[in-house]
């Protein structure tokens, strides 16, 4: 969109809607949203001053006062430059999706930014019926979900968006505590957990995190299991809590860790995951572990992560960026299975760059916890150290050029997660057959109080395959989102 600021055309006043060009960048960025009703007539003591209600200026209906939702939103690299024009179209896409009427929505200030981002505070207002000023929770939950759940209906100009937050104030500050009910995934009570844990007793506990503690648990059947419990009173914890059910329970493949089923009562919210006998794989890097990986194993350690990655970015519908691949999200089961975890931090869709293009490549930029990272699950350079024993010198060059094409300073010329997988089962085929296999050793490395059989490594890597999709479904089905 031109802007026609200081052009003579402007100086012409009958021209329709020449203002909506003619107006320069900072009248824009201080113009608020285009509701423009007068409520300077209502009566002050009828609306409550307590910051949470306030007069809806373009409702039907006179001098009505509610309490609205207050959402932070941003377009992400919009194809337009100036706002005051869409603006209206704006907000019939954004009401239209939330099966809104057009007055319930309030534009209450917005802002560019670099990338070029526009980012803007909105506020919905619960519909004049019966004289009731505030949403009901089944409302909230609605509305949230489609924020939160990238269901809104396909529009060039208005997308891709990210909700920055989802603020709930004054009446509405006790729905975030209301249970949360989620199909095709278990739903526990506190007693049973709390039965699960001998009382959350500190010996079951196993680690610990910015969410909170995690333990390990017995389920009435005998299943052991990790129990997430989250910090009280953490708003990021809420929100994390809310995008972790949402995503893992639509979300099966061998490389991600399994929910099991979630609990949200009496102010707790925990998230139940399948447990992980041999921990983290930092728990078998670090310095201080007497447990040893040869170079194979670590291959395909690194594969069965790549594997979980290329998932999520290409068969998961709508592809998901992780964000916080890191060495201590990468689980282990009985047999060195790789498993992704902790999914608190993603998001739904790559982001795009600042032309809004979504990149293909391998990103070097994690936005979760610094870590040395090379290609997103975030591993090429910390599984080699000397503690891995001897190892075929051709496979470990290959292994080292891979990381360095995943390292270059131009996006463009790393490669996708689908060549890196692919590269990776071709370096782990180079490798002895006996160098792939768990030792009868190695398994007794396990946390487990059991050693787990060592018929269950006898065969070749079972990632293998001569065209990789990187499913490996638990299902076993073919999927049919093809990789970019």
């Amino acid at each position: 969109m031109f802007r026609l600021e200081g052009n003579p055309i402007c100086n012409n006043v009958n021209i329709p809607n020449i203002g909506q060009f003619c107006g320069s960048e900072a009248e824009e960025d201080s113009t608020p949203g285009s509701s423009t009703n007068s409520t300077s007539v209502c009566p002050i003591q009828s609306c409550p001053l307590d910051n949470f209600f306030e007069y809806v200026s373009a409702s039907p209906i006179p001098c009505f006062c509610a309490s609205p939702l207050r959402v932070g939103y941003q377009l992400k690299s919009p194809s337009f430059s100036y706002f005051p024009p869409y603006a209206f179209p704006f907000e019939m896409y954004l009401t239209s999706s939330l099966n809104l009427e057009l007055y319930q929505l309030s534009i209450d200030s917005y802002a560019w930014e670099q990338g070029p981002r526009l980012r803007m505070y909105l506020k919905l207002f619960p519909m004049f019926s019966d004289h009731s000023n505030t949403f009901n929770v089944s409302e909230i939950h609605r509305i949230r979900g489609i924020f939160t759940t990238w269901t809104f209906p396909g529009a060039d100009l208005f997308e891709p968006y990210e909700l920055l937050n989802f603020t709930l104030l004054g009446p509405y500050s006790n729905a975030s505590k209301i249970s949360i009910k989620m199909d095709n995934v278990k739903s526990f009570t506190f007693k049973e957990m709390a039965l699960a844990t001998d009382n959350f007793n500190s010996s079951t506990q196993i680690g610990r995190g910015g969410y909170g503690n995690v333990y390990k648990g017995i389920l009435t059947d005998s299943t052991i299991v990790a129990i997430k419990r989250a910090q009280e009173g953490s708003l990021q914890g809420q929100k994390e809590f809310l995008t972790e059910i949402e995503f893992l329970s639509r979300l099966h493949h061998r490389n991600l860790v399994s929910l099991v089923g979630y609990c949200d009562e009496e102010g707790e919210q925990m998230l139940i995951y399948e447990f992980m006998p041999n921990g983290t794989l930092w728990d078998w890097l670090s310095a201080k572990s007497e447990e040893r990986l040869s170079f194979g194993m670590r291959l395909r350690i690194a594969l069965g992560s790549a594997k979980g990655v290329l998932y999520l970015h290409t068969e998961a519908d709508p592809p998901i960026f992780h964000r916080d691949i890191k060495a201590s999200n990468i689980l282990l089961d009985s047999k060195l299975t790789a498993k992704v975890a902790d999914l608190g931090l993603s998001r739904l869709a790559p982001v795009g760059d600042d032309e809004g293009v979504v990149p293909g490549h391998v990103s070097t930029i994690v936005k979760g916890t610094p870590v040395n990272v090379v290609y997103q699950s975030g591993m090429i350079f910390s599984i080699i150290d000397s503690r891995m024993g001897s190892y075929p010198s051709e496979c470990i060059k290959k292994f080292i050029d891979l990381a360095l094409k995943c390292c270059k300073d131009k996006p463009e010329t790393r490669p996708s997660v689908l060549e890196v997988v692919r590269e990776l089962e071709n370096i782990l085929h180079m490798m002895p057959e006996s160098d792939t296999m768990l030792s009868e050793s190695t398994a007794s490395c396990s946390r487990n109080s059991t050693s787990p059989s060592s018929s269950a490594y006898v065969s070749r890597d079972p990632y293998m395959s001569s065209y990789v999709l990187g499913s490996d479904l638990v299902s076993g089905a073919v999927p049919t989102i093809i990789p970019r």
